[in-house]
């Protein structure tokens, strides 16, 4: 019997750190949509548009746009959008035909981190 008490104890502790951990995971911004959609092929767009699941921080994310050759193309940072906290946008410039990868880097109003990478082509 003791073993079996020492087994379920076991049990119940492994599953509390697990919820815990996911209940963690869950609370970081998430990207939910953006603008221009990956791997997307299209005209040239006029800005990159991000949306999260959490509002953010503004002054602490970023958002860089490269072209093939991994040469940056903006010159402008990215801002939350002042109406929508969720969003972050970043004015582009003329874009040429080709490849360009987003790379993006934004913390939530809550202090958590998240980041990721996306492609797409400019026809």
């Amino acid at each position: 019997m003791p073993d079996q008490r020492l087994t379920h104890m076991l049990r119940a502790g492994a599953a509390a750190i697990a919820l815990l951990y996911a209940a963690t995971a869950w609370s970081h911004s998430h990207l939910q949509k953006q603008s221009p959609a990956a791997d997307s092929a299209q005209a040239a767009p006029q800005e990159v548009r991000l949306e999260f699941s959490e509002p953010l921080e503004g002054a602490l994310c970023k958002i860089e746009v490269t072209d093939g050759a991994g040469k940056p193309v903006t010159a402008s940072k990215a801002t939350v959008d002042a109406t929508a906290p969720r969003i972050l946008q970043l004015p582009l410039g003329k874009l040429d035909a080709g490849s360009y990868k987003v790379d993006w880097n934004v913390v939530s109003t809550d202090g958590h981190r998240s980041k990721g990478s996306y492609r797409f082509t400019v026809k």
